[in-house]
């Protein structure tokens, strides 16, 4: 029973993904690439094959052919996407782990809980997880029926090929996708704690602590990453509850994955700035009054303890750069940009249909 629950523990690992691409001698953007790719190329093939690409149909039948052939294509496409972002976090990951063994205000023994705790986040914990995915990928389209008022499309006897390799991969992209969310808001959850144990903060160097950003930039690119495509889903009305859904828990978690890492950070550094300026004021008193006295090197220690009391003034409390701010916005942007190419495409279809 034991190996039992280790093999599937060992099988719903990221570092599965990553060992399978880095065999393969692929980064996860290329593998992506290439195995998206492939999975078009097949589709494309197998529709070829069987004649179905190039069966006559007009009007309503064509618009309906052409909807599925492109959910059948943008469903497998991010189930390959998920498993490139599976390996992409754990590359991340790793090397936010590497860099910040270089600060030694970190402590060695929480980076070492985070490192052998990377991808392995409990065999019970993960089987919930990919069950509630799969069962958010079978049941919410089901729920959307009676808003639409339309249950022939899950009627199996009305299944076109199309329709039947979309419905067979949709619940597998639900279990992928829940996994992917949890892996990131765990190893976030963890980089939270070890920035609380950080030993000291230094307020004219908070470049040093840019790992926990660049981990949190990266969890946020991982989820719009998947969040845009998965708009395009849209172009279909009876899944308009389901991409609004995903969209807003994709955003949500994307604010998570960014925030979670430099959360606890701003709060040592806002203690840091209180603790900093507290110990500037008590001093410039007497620094003025060796000043009026006409103590030798009063006017440099005054000068001194007030550009160093603006320099902690202004240090920003997130480890953030502005530009991190407008990067992650324009983040948010991609999805509303794809749920629009998604109605324009519909509108040239339409239009090219008549």
């Amino acid at each position: 029973m034991t190996g039992t629950n280790w093999n599937l523990g060992n099988l719903v690992r990221t570092s599965t993904a990553q060992r399978l691409l880095a065999r393969m001698g692929l980064t996860p953007l290329w593998g992506g690439i290439i195995f998206s790719t492939v999975w078009t190329i097949i589709v494309l093939a197998v529709e070829g094959a069987s004649g179905r690409l190039f069966l006559e149909r007009s009007g309503q039948e064509l618009e309906t052919f052409l909807v599925e052939l492109g959910l059948m294509l943008i469903l497998g496409e991010l189930l390959f996407f998920n498993v490139a972002a599976m390996a992409a976090h754990e590359n991340r990951t790793r090397r936010t782990i590497s860099e910040l063994r270089l600060l030694p205000e970190v402590p060695r023994e929480g980076i070492d809980q985070v490192a052998s705790a990377l991808g392995n986040y409990g065999t019970g914990r993960l089987l919930l997880v990919a069950l509630s995915g799969f069962s958010f990928a079978v049941f919410a389209p089901i729920l959307e029926f009676p808003i639409v008022g339309n249950y022939d499309a899950f009627n199996p006897a009305l299944w076109s090929p199309e329709v039947y390799v979309h419905r067979i991969v949709g619940p597998f992209l639900g279990v992928a996708f829940s996994l992917l969310l949890h892996a990131i808001i765990s190893d976030s959850v963890r980089f939270w704690e070890l920035s609380r144990e950080i030993t000291s903060i230094e307020l004219t160097d908070l470049g040093r602590y840019m790992p926990f950003t660049n981990q949190g930039l990266s969890n946020a690119a991982i989820l719009i990453g998947f969040v845009a495509p998965f708009a395009f889903v849209a172009i279909v009305d009876r899944y308009l509850i389901l991409v609004g859904s995903i969209t807003l828990y994709g955003v949500v978690a994307a604010l998570m994955g960014l925030f979670l890492p430099v959360w606890a950070l701003r709060e040592r550094i806002q203690k840091e700035k209180i603790k900093e300026a507290a110990w500037c004021h008590a001093r410039i008193p007497a620094a003025r009054a060796a000043l009026r006295e006409s103590k030798p090197g009063a006017g440099q220690d005054l000068a001194g303890l007030l550009m160093y009391s603006k320099e902690v003034s202004d240090v920003h409390a997130w480890p953030i750069a502005p530009g991190g701010f407008a990067r992650f916005s324009l983040f948010l942007l991609i999805p509303l940009g794809s749920w629009g190419g998604g109605a324009l495409m519909e509108r040239l279809v339409d239009s090219a249909l008549g």
